[in-house]
Parts: structure tokens; sequence; C-alpha cells
């Protein structure tokens, strides 16, 4: 940033009193001029694939000077592309010392994003459960098969017999009391992974029972769950803890990619289900419970109990789930003891974005839990859900990794969402056409050097997320557990009917804006209820809830919702639970919240019974601090200017802008804070109560020592003028 110039105007008396209800008190206002407006606050972040091309001689430090002249970050995450393996310490090393140092002289920090780690053992690899089943004949004999299906990607290199029961089957899922045996003793397998084969000998004893079959495929991939796997982070990030990266950070982590829906046939189903040694270990851990025996309890219980099937089926997906979590906060320990406490935390979890398809078998969907300071989001998730991930984070703004081949689509998203304190983490530098546009390219670096030029002055300006009074609780048990209701089986063996998204969608365009959150955030203490039993969250506040589905909750998150209605709290309640986790039965605790709720079906009618009123600002966002802020894309990109009209209060506040414009006024029509692209003028109900004389992009803000604004222009051209 270049200073033109430092100026204090003192107000006169007499423009003060023409402008009283704006600037309450008489104080210099301290006005800066500069050329460029210096970022604050909140990176600007891109994303630069690294490849085998990029490491030839000095490419890299000669691209990295390109893009310091052309692009607008000032944290780029570097990520491993077409071959090239960050845990190739000694190759990478060298590189990695050279190209931070560059971007430190260029005043860019340099972010790492790790890929899972490439080393494993038999012991340690992942593991997938597939199951068979078949029925003994006359002389108690069978033969049956298994094979891989359902992983993409990663390859298959044995196959075991983990587990065989027979039993006098009675119902889908059940078997007749005191007919269960184990007999796996008496199987014998043959084959190999691909061509496995299970005979089976169990006597003529057990002629004509049923038999479940299950077998273990080894991966050649890391279990989540070894400290094994957890050590290789930590090496790789030691191997490199002398180079002083800004960031650190997983994409997408999870288990090893399972098949998404969109390359399933038919009416074609996902029933295998995640294991490996080391996550049996922590299922005894957690639960006292051998996981061998709950895969087959998770399928078959004994006619007329099934308490042992409820417990095992959310006791494995509650495991289950947290795996990538497990790995998540190690990484984020090793990262913030390596490289300091400051150092940024990354990146998203989402994966396809969609609560019923393969996202909880490939994330466990731990999207708002991740140790972050910032929430990250990626694509095209809905925003109420962003806004959860957000608030359960402690910084005021999240990113969303966002990427699209048409320009103008990527743009205008990143625009707009800037309205909703969200932030655009850039995908990608150097992306030759694999997934988006390339952002460094002549095209693209412009346009989008615009946004984040918008992006600047509302760090300045410090807005955050929209005033969001309804909070949003899903069950993720019951979304876990379909149990016992078949017909909620989805493909991926969850419930697939309740529509979390679908339904904060719905109320969002209909000016009800919410923030999703899971019952995860009950249970971990980030979402709790304050002094006056309102929801609150890092300093949110939330004035009513709907609580989606709570079939299956823990005790703690009931515990929450009683005291919540109790106190007096407005429930919009959708759902019913006979169960809780532990299979205890809530028939009493549902009975008393539903009476305590304003209604027991989800619908907009219902919605507004809670009393919040539908946000009133069909052309921008009322921020949760008050601030108001609105954008418009084609002002920014044909570098031309638009009206803007905001009402707060009694009072209407008019003028132009290009790209975006952000106002916060007080309840006595003080104005707070002020930014604006292109600025000219501001008038209140017709009135001029600031002008400079020309266009330019400002920043007006109060702090402790008064008044100060930012021009990024000069005292000649755009010297600041009042107007009565």
């Amino acid at each position: 940033m270049v200073l033109l110039r430092y100026a204090k105007a003192l107000l006169s008396c007499l423009i003060f009193c023409s402008i009283l209800p704006v600037f309450a008190t008489v104080q210099e206002m301290e006005v800066i001029y500069t050329s460029e407006l210096a970022n604050t606050r909140h990176p600007l972040v891109g994303y630069w694939f690294i490849t085998p091309e990029t490491l030839e001689g000095d490419v890299y430090l000669k691209q990295l000077e390109e893009y310091a002249r052309t692009t607008p970050y000032t944290l780029i995450f570097l990520t491993a592309r077409n071959g090239v393996d960050f845990y190739d310490v000694e190759t990478m090393h060298p590189v990695f010392e050279r190209l931070v140092a560059k971007a430190d002289s260029l005043n860019i920090g340099i972010g790492l994003q790790v890929w899972h780690a490439r080393n494993y053992t038999e012991e340690n690899c992942s593991r997938t459960i597939v199951e068979t089943e078949t029925r003994l004949n006359a002389n108690g004999t069978a033969v049956c098969s298994n094979k891989p299906h359902h992983v993409r990607t990663v390859k298959p290199f044995k196959q075991e017999l983990l587990r065989a029961y027979a039993f006098q089957k009675c119902g889908t899922d059940t078997y007749k009391p005191g007919s269960l045996h184990e007999i796996t003793r008496c199987c014998v397998q043959k084959g190999d992974v691909d061509r496995f084969q299970i005979e089976i000998n169990a006597g003529e004893e057990l002629a004509g029972y049923d038999v479940y079959v299950m077998s273990e495929i080894y991966y050649e991939w890391p279990t989540l769950f070894a400290d094994y796997t957890l050590d290789s982070y930590y090496r790789v990030l030691k191997a490199y803890s002398d180079i002083p990266f800004k960031g650190i950070g997983f994409d997408e982590f999870g288990y090893m990619a399972v098949q998404p829906g969109f390359m399933m046939k038919g009416d074609e189903t996902f029933r295998i289900r995640h294991y490996s040694l080391a996550m049996k270990e922590q299922y005894r851990h957690q639960y006292n419970r051998n996981l061998d025996e709950d895969l087959f309890q998770m399928r078959y219980s004994p006619e007329g109990n099934d308490t042992e099937k409820i417990k095992a089926k959310n006791f494995y997906m509650d495991v289950m789930r947290h795996g990538p979590l497990r790995a998540e906060r190690a990484l984020a320990r090793f990262a913030k003891k390596l490289y300091g406490t400051d150092v940024f935390l990354g990146l998203h979890n989402t994966f396809h974005n969609a609560f019923d398809e393969d996202e909880i078998w490939s994330t466990g969907i731990n999207w708002w839990t991740l140790p972050r300071d910032y929430g990250h989001s990626d694509e095209n998730i809905a925003t109420a859900i962003q806004m959860g991930i957000g608030m359960a984070n402690t910084q005021n703004v999240m990113y969303n990794m966002y990427y699209h081949r048409n320009l103008d689509i990527f743009a205008s998203k990143a625009l707009t969402d800037l309205q909703y304190g969200i932030r655009t983490h850039y995908h990608a530098i150097n992306d030759k056409g694999a997934w988006g546009v390339s952002l460094e390219s002549s095209e693209v670096a412009p346009t989008i050097w615009k946004v984040e030029r918008m992006a600047k002055l509302l760090n300045h300006f410090n807005a955050t997320y929209a005033d969001c009074r309804i909070l949003v609780i899903a069950g993720m048990e019951a979304l876990a557990n379909w149990y016992p209701d078949y017909g909620k089986r989805g493909r991926y063996d969850i419930n697939n009917t309740l529509q979390f998204q679908e339904k904060v969608q719905e109320m969002w365009k209909a000016g009800y804006l919410n923030a999703l959150v899971p019952t995860d955030l009950i249970e971990n203490d980030v979402l709790t209820l304050n002094h006056e039993y309102k929801p609150m969250m890092n300093g949110h506040v939330f004035e009513a809830v709907v609580l989606l589905n709570p079939q299956y909750i823990k005790p703690k998150t009931a515990d929450f919702i009683k005291h919540y209605v109790n106190a007096g709290g407005k429930l919009l309640l959708e759902g019913e639970a006979q169960n809780d986790f532990y299979a205890n039965d809530l028939s009493e605790w549902q009975k008393e919240v539903a009476g305590k709720a304003v209604a027991t079906r989800f619908s907009l009618e219902n919605v507004a019974k809670l009393g919040i009123l539908p946000n009133g600002y069909v052309e921008g966002n009322r921020c949760a601090d008050g601030a108001v802020v609105v954008t418009d894309y084609l002002s920014l990109k044909n570098d031309s200017r638009t009206e803007f009209s905001i009402r707060v209060g009694n009072h209407v506040y008019t003028g132009k802008y290009q790209g975006m414009v952000a106002l916060d006024i007080d309840e006595t029509g003080t104005i707070k804070r002020l930014a604006c692209g292109a600025f000219d003028e501001l008038f209140r109900d017709g009135k001029s109560i600031l002008k400079i004389k020309s266009p330019a992009d400002i920043v007006l803000v109060t702090d402790k020592q008064g008044l100060k604004m930012t021009v990024v222009g000069s005292e000649k051209k755009n010297k600041l003028i009042y107007h009565e």
C-alpha cells in the first residue's frame, strides 16, 4: 500500500449540525488516501495444483512471481497432482524451502495440503466387511462366495473370512431365540481376493438353518484408527517444520472413496461397512463391546428383542463417523505444535454434500466439528448449512472452496457469498481444465481480482454471518439408523427420507434465515443454553429451534431440548423419538417435548408459528451484527455503477455503488460503518450526508480513536466533502 495523503478534518459546528443524526459527536475524522487497500483480518485464499511440470527447474518460482503480480491471493495452498508426492521429502523439501522463502518476500503465505498417508502394513490397512447369506442343506453343508465391491480407486489385496452364524430365521431380520450358533470354525475358505469361496460343514443337526457370512476385504489404504497412520502425518509435517508454512490442511479427508450414487445402477444398494483391527479396538474402548459380534447384531436380532440391534447400529455408526475426525484432530494438533498456534487450519470435509448419499461413508459428515478456526465447505452446499458450519467455529467468516468452468457463474457466486460472511477459497491455479478455470489466466485473474477487491473492503468493515435467528438441529443419529422402518432404508444403508438440506433450503427461500447444525454440537458442548436458556454457540444466540428427527438422540441432547422447552423456548418438532441412543424408551420425553412445541410437523406454516419474521432484504442480506450487505455482479463485471436503497428503521439510505455496499446504522441513526465500491455520495431520506469528489472505494469505521475513513484514491481526485 502506498500512502498518498493523511488528513484530519475537524468538522465545523455548522456542518456538524447538518449531519447530527449521522455522526454522533464532534470529533476529528482521520482520512487516509491510498492507492491500494491492504488486506486485513482474513486471508484471500487460493489453491495451486503442483504438477511434475511445475517442478521442472525453477518454473515454480517464476510462476509464483507471476501469480503475485496477477492474482490477489495472500495465502496459497499447495496440492499435489498428477503424480507429485509431498511425502517424498527428499525431492520436495528443497522445492518448498525455496518456494516459501520467495513467497515470504512477496508477502504471500503458503499452505500445505496433505493427502492420506501412503505407507501401511497389513495389520494397519483399511478393510471393508462384505456379507452374504445361504442355507444349509440336509447334510448341514453349503457353499457361498463374497467379492469386493463399492470401493473405487483403491486396490484390494486380500479377502478373509471374519465370522459365520447359523440360525433359524423367522423374519426379515430376526431369528428364533436360542437358535443362534457361531459356525466360523466350520468354514473353509478357498481362492484369492476376487475368487473367494467359503465351504461350510456345520453338521446335520443344523440342517435347514440359514447362514450369515461376513468376509473382510483388505485394501491398500491406511486405517484412520491406527496410531501408525496418525504418526505418518506427524512425520511428514515434522520433516518440513523448518519451513514456515502459514497453513496446513486436509481436503475432503475421510475413508477410501466408496462408489457414489451417480455410479450406481438401477436399484443397486451399498451394504459394505468400514472395518479394521484398530477400529475394532477403538470400538471396544469406547463401548466395551466386540465389534465382530455387533456387525452381526446390526443385521439380526432374536425375535421379540431388538435392544442389542439398536445399540449395535448406533454404536457402530457413531464410531465410524468419527474415524475421519480422529485424524483431523491429530493433524490440527501436530500443525499447531510444529507451525505455531496461528497457523491457518484447513480445509473442507464436505465431499458430495448430501446427507442421504455416500457422504457419511466417505467423511462421516463431520462438517461442523472439524478442528478449525474458520468453517470450511465447498461447491454449492446450502447456505443454511454453511451458516451452521461457520458459527460452529470461532472466526466471524468462513471459506467455501469453489470452481466452475463458467467464469461469470464462478465470480458471481463468490461475490454473492460475501453477503453472508462467506469468503471463497479459489480452486485452482494451474487447473488446466481438470475442474474449472485456471485462476492465473489473463481471462480469469482480472475478474477474480475485482471480487477480492470487495472482499478486502468487507474484511475492513468486518461484517459477520447472516442474521439467522432460527437454529435447525439435525438428528444425526436418526440419519445413521433407519431401523426399524425398512421403508426408510436408503441406497446407502441410512435413513434417506429426512431431507435435512431440502427443509432448510425451503425455509431460506421463504426468508426464514437459519443455521443448520447436527446434534453432535450439543454433545461436544459447542452448542449450549445461555443464562436465558437460549441456544448459543461461539456468541451466536438463537431465538427459536427446529428439531429434525430426534430418534436415537443421546441423553445429553434429550436434556438440552427438555431444558429449552421447559424454559419457554420456541420449538418446532419434526419426527418422533421412540428410543434414545442406548435403546432406552423415550415415549415420555416425546410426549413432554411435543406438548410444549409450537407444532409437531415441519411446514412453512408451522415455521411461522415460531414468531420469527422473514428476512426483509431481498436484494441483500442483514448480518447478525445489524449491518446490511448488498452485492451486484454486473456492475463489477462492467466497471459501472448501480443504485442501492437500504431501509434501516424509519430511514432510507441511497446512493450508487459498484460490486458491494455494506452499511451499519445504529438505533439512533448514527453511521457506525460503511464500505462501498466506487462510492461518491450517500443520501439519507433524499438528503446528501456524505460525499467525495469522484467515485472511489471507501471504508468508514468507528474505533476507539473515533471516525476513520480510508479512500482508495488521491486527495486531489477523491477529496472528502460534506453537504447538508
